[in-house]
């Protein structure tokens, strides 16, 4: 079997060569807001990767119900991203909440012990068509004629990997040129820093701690972390990418892959 390490290093490498990224789940039923006893899956459909670590996010889309009667709840539905990630060996998920008669969002840590158990699944559902280095358009100009479902990977000026499907291609015809915008998203940048990415095993029991002495049961606690928008407008001739602040830079790399046509793809579960 092998080690953590070299477990994330595979999961990685995986994840910026167009393998999807969904998890599988049991929520703790001893946990009464867990619910009964049950299986879940979600699509984390964008995902950054630095070094070895990852984070997986949901589109902003889960509704809150129930769950006893799976109706949704009283009061002003809310709507959910899911996180999960490798980040401090595994050990925390977050939430990102809104009310949909409301433009705020409310990010929550909890400890992933509110799992009984928790596997991620690799599924190898999508092949590479395009990299900067070569930079050849045809294929990816033929897959946006056969109205293929695409995704894309680019590493970002602060070596972080960002890997997220497309939203909608622009093939210019007279320019011989292709557009992407990327599926929008919430996520919380602020994972990425320092205080987190290096957190070591004393500060994360520590966190963990405070976590289960809250009011919530199975532990959890509100964050003041900024959440953003996060969406791209991808150049692939000029391999230039932007955010919504309108402040451009060129991607070190970009791969765009597309998905395979065969209704059976490997997965494997970590």
């Amino acid at each position: 079997m092998p080690g953590i390490a070299e477990m994330n290093d595979e999961i990685t490498a995986k994840l910026v060569n167009g393998w999807s990224l969904k998890t599988l789940m049991e929520p703790d039923p001893a946990i009464s807001s867990n619910g009964k006893a049950h299986l879940e899956s979600l699509d984390l459909r964008y995902v950054e990767v630095k070094n070895n670590l990852f984070w997986g996010y949901t589109l902003h889309q889960h509704l809150s119900i129930s769950s006893e009667d799976y109706s949704l709840l009283l009061g002003a539905p809310l709507q959910i991203t899911f996180l999960y990630s490798n980040l401090c060996g595994k050990r925390f998920f977050f939430l990102i909440k809104s009310r949909i008669d409301e433009n705020r969002y409310y990010p929550v840590v909890l400890p992933l012990s509110r799992y009984r158990s928790h596997r991620w699944v690799l599924i190898d559902d999508y092949e590479e068509i395009f990299d900067s280095n070569t930079a050849d358009l045809n294929a990816v100009a033929t897959a946006i004629r056969q109205n293929q479902d695409l995704k894309c990977a680019f590493m970002d000026g602060q070596g972080t990997w960002r890997i997220g499907h497309v939203h909608i291609p622009y093939l210019i015809h007279d320019e011989n040129r292709i557009y992407f915008q990327t599926e929008p998203c919430k996520t919380m940048p602020g994972l990425l820093a320092e205080n987190w990415t290096g957190m070591d095993d004393d500060t994360a029991d520590e966190l963990l701690g405070r976590l289960y002495r809250t009011d919530i049961l199975g532990g959890g606690a509100d964050m003041t972390m900024p959440v953003v928008h996060t969406q791209f407008v991808i150049d692939l001739k000029g391999c230039m990418c932007s955010e919504l602040q309108r402040s451009w830079f060129q991607a070190e790399n970009l791969k765009v892959f597309k998905r395979k046509r065969s209704l059976e793809c490997n997965s494997v579960q970590f």
